[in-house]
Formats: structure tokens, sequence, C-alpha cells
């Protein structure tokens, strides 16, 4: 059994046919992963809708008219306070005004 196993030749190893090298392929994928996600944050940061933020004037006065309504439904005093908040705050957005109380 010794003399057979010592006539049959070894097997070679797994020969390393590729014509690109590993690091070639890792590194031209970081380049493309890196293309792509550049790609996908400009998009996403030059087609998205842009928001238009409402001015001081706006937002206060639509608040205004939010609790137009309540009118006849709250007491006066808390009514007052209500209008003295929104009107505080638009003078503090409007003129970069500290807040006081």
């Amino acid at each position: 059994m010794m003399l057979l196993a010592q006539a049959l030749p070894d097997i070679a190893p797994p020969v390393n046919y590729s014509l690109v090298p590993p690091w070639m392929i890792f590194v031209a994928s970081l380049i493309v992963l890196t293309i792509i996600g550049l790609a996908i944050w400009y998009g996403r940061r030059f087609f998205r809708k842009k928001q238009v933020t409402p001015s001081p004037r706006e937002r206060a006065l639509a608040a205004l008219d939010r609790i137009e309504s309540e009118v006849e439904k709250i007491p006066p005093y808390q009514f007052s306070i209500r209008v003295s908040d929104i009107l505080r705050r638009y003078v503090m957005e409007q003129f970069d005004l500290p807040m006081t109380r």
C-alpha cells in the first residue's frame, strides 16, 4: 500500500487564473459604491421640493385666525393672554428681540 501511495504524484494546488488582481476589484467596487452614494446624495439634495417657511407675519396671522373662533368660548382674560403670546412671538421673530416675561 505504501508503495502504491509513493508512486502516485501529488495533487497540484489550485491555479489563480484571474486576469485582475483582487485588490483592484476591491478598489473598483469601492469607487463605484462611492459614485452611486454621491449620485443619490446630490439627487436628494437638488431635486427635493423646497419647503417655503412662512414669514413671522404670516405665522402670527394664521395663529390669530385659529383663535378667532374661540373668542366667544373662552374667558376674555385667557383670550388676551393667547393674543399677547402670539404678538410677543411675532415681535421676537420679526425683529430678533430677546424674549422677556
